[in-house]
């Protein structure tokens, strides 16, 4: 088993670069693959986030007596695994699974202290994904498929280090009929209607994820 290593470093001055260091892994089967990696990268402030400095702790910017100022967190560290699984596990049912391991965190700004050291607002620790798909290949329902997977994110921290957003799972599922040129598929999102949060950065920054959905769709290949 074939292992690579690759690192790089930007020529670019020290109040503006990035360093990454990644190890990966990977195995191929006829009819199945898997992949395994490791990255830890250093960004400088010119790839950091950007965040109101008035809005972290009540503090303001000296430079900026309305409190308006964007101020960017510098030396952010993210460090994980991610790995992945995709093929045929048998000529009907494929699957695809993928799993991320993040830890990202910041010392904090020396210079303004306006943001603790600590993990990195809005960066999930643990990411997962699958879906799996059916497909009936004989009998007189020829031409069925089924689809069933999820999404899953753990707990994230915001720029108010008491608060916490709650990690959620989703879960989807679809059905699709194909014969000859006539094709027609309904998905299904959110099947369980989960209230959760695609994006957090404090009590007046937070955006819901969608609500439970569905999608119809009907075509016809000449």
């Amino acid at each position: 088993m074939p292992i690579f290593r690759q690192t790089s470093a930007t020529a670019t001055p020290v109040s503006a670069w990035r360093r990454a260091n990644t190890i990966w892994a990977s195995v191929n089967f006829v009819f199945f693959m898997a992949r395994v990696s490791w990255f830890k990268i250093r960004q400088g402030p010119d790839f950091s986030t950007l965040y109101r400095s008035g809005f972290v702790g009540g503090r303001q910017d000296p430079t900026d007596p309305d409190g308006l100022r964007l101020m960017q967190i510098d030396n952010v560290w993210s460090k994980g695994v991610e790995a992945s699984v995709q093929g045929s596990i048998t000529p009907q049912l494929n699957l695809i699974a993928n799993y991320a391991y993040n830890d990202t965190r910041t010392p904090g700004d020396s210079g303004f202290d306006f943001y603790a050291a600590g993990r990195f607002p809005n960066a999930p620790r643990h990411n997962a994904n699958a879906w799996a798909k059916y497909q009936l290949t004989g009998g007189a329902l020829r031409g069925l498929h089924l689809g069933a997977g999820f999404n899953y994110l753990s707990e994230r921290t915001t720029f108010q280090p008491a608060l916490i957003v709650p990690g959620y799972t989703t879960l989807d599922a679809s059905l699709g009929y194909q014969r000859g040129g006539f094709r027609t598929n309904l998905t299904l999102n959110n099947l369980t209607d989960k209230v959760y949060y695609h994006g957090v950065y404090g009590p007046a920054n937070l955006w819901p994820g969608n609500p439970r959905s569905f999608r119809l769709t009907v075509g016809y290949v000449l």
